[in-house]
């Protein structure tokens, strides 16, 4: 299914100048950006607005972005989560049954984050990304 509205993302970390920067990168492309600076926030946002895509970081205080994805995935199994840490050991094992569509290693680039996210949206709503 084409979506008709432009595709919106929820950024959680609680790093202020990543969640800024992530969304001053998606919002000139037209995305609606939400930007949670804790789990709680994040959580409480996913499931309140219209959210396509979730970025968030592992590491946050009140809740991780693991249990942020498992609750938002009890009321939203098919929203697309992507998981960022900055930690050597990613949790593959924990994200694997957690079903995220991808983890991503700080630092990352704009062109990975952006296409990672795109690809999401591609591969779980049929957005088309060719203009």
């Amino acid at each position: 299914m084409m979506m008709s509205n432009p595709p919106s993302i929820l950024i959680s970390d609680d790093d202020p100048g990543l969640r800024e920067t992530l969304g001053d990168l998606f919002l000139p492309r037209g995305y609606r950006t939400f930007l949670a600076s804790d789990g709680e926030e994040a959580l409480s946002i996913a499931l309140r607005e219209q959210v396509h895509v979730v970025v968030t970081d592992l590491e946050m205080p009140r809740l991780t972005g693991i249990e942020v994805i498992r609750r938002v995935h009890r009321h939203r199994q098919s929203l697309p989560c992507i998981l960022v840490s900055a930690s050597d050991s990613l949790p593959t094992e924990e994200a694997d049954c957690n079903h995220f569509f991808s983890i991503l290693c700080k630092p990352f680039s704009c062109q990975e984050i952006r296409g990672t996210v795109e690809r999401a949206l591609r591969l779980t709503y049929n957005w088309d990304f060719s203009d």
